[in-house]
């Protein structure tokens, strides 16, 4: 096999080449080395050779490192994107059910002195009939009595309700507003 080496006057840094250049050995150095002793030209380029290979080492590994990194960034960012979906519709989630726990908090508030009312009258029924008392007739003639009177007690008593919940709703927006707001702004 026949080799063509060109010679180039240009350094390795102007020929853009970043492997260190050995130096000239010479021919005294070169017939040392034959003879079995070690020159120091010839030691210096032993190492600049073993230097230069390491460097080419490294920079297979760091170009495979650089497109292993680029071939990850589009399943990084597309992870990401699907973990930042998941956070808005929780974050959508948690909102809706804060103003679901307000709603069924005013309903309670609604519905709780109705539901005393309603055990203190049974307990007094019951201190009077003793054990005649029967709640299911208290039942039947309730609806007996809304039935003569062309009333639905359930329609009547949710009517109530909401025209309830409205003024009150009304009346928190026109409140002025409260030192301690809520804030359910989040930045994703």
């Amino acid at each position: 096999m026949h080799f063509c080496l060109t010679i180039d006057h240009r350094s390795f840094a102007d020929q853009r080449i970043a492997e260190q250049p050995t130096i000239h050995e010479g021919y005294i150095a070169q017939n040392m080395e034959k003879k079995g002793m070690i020159a120091d030209h010839c030691e210096i380029n032993r190492q600049i050779r073993a230097d230069n290979q390491m460097l080419r080492e490294l920079k297979t590994q760091v170009s495979k490192l650089a497109q292993a990194v680029k071939n990850s960034i589009p399943v990084i960012a597309e992870t990401m994107e699907t973990i930042r979906n998941h956070m808005i519709f929780t974050q959508y989630h948690l909102l809706h059910n804060e103003m679901q726990k307000e709603v069924i908090h005013d309903w309670m508030n609604h519905f709780n002195p109705i539901l005393n009312k309603y055990n203190t009258v049974k307990k007094q029924l019951k201190g009077m009939f003793g054990k005649y008392y029967d709640y299911h007739r208290r039942d039947i003639a309730a609806n007996e009595v809304d039935y003569l009177n062309v009333e639905d007690p359930d329609v009547f008593s949710h009517r109530a309700w909401e025209l309830k919940y409205q003024r009150e709703q009304e009346i928190r927006r026109n409140q002025p507003a409260r030192t301690k707001n809520k804030s359910y702004d989040i930045e994703l």
